[in-house]
């Protein structure tokens, strides 16, 4: 099964925005991550498990993404 997965990272980025949509930005996240809302996301398409998937989030000092609504699932998806 193909595991996509998101990492976060929170760093306190600011992400500075005028667009009200939220657009993923650089901001103050380390290289290959984004900013969006506060927090840092690094985008990863690897074939993993969920533990595997975690694990290796963990490894880079994160934690895998959790979606808790529609909206922020369909906002994710972008």
């Amino acid at each position: 099964m193909l595991f996509l997965f998101l990492l976060g990272l929170a760093l306190g980025a600011v992400s500075p925005s005028d667009d009200p949509q939220g657009k993923l930005q650089r901001g103050s996240c380390p290289m290959f991550w984004y900013s969006f809302n506060n927090r840092c996301y690094k985008y990863i398409a690897a074939d993993m498990d969920w533990a595997d998937a975690e694990f290796h989030c963990v490894s880079e000092g994160a934690n895998l993404v959790s979606i808790h609504s529609q909206g922020k699932r369909i906002s994710s998806n972008h």
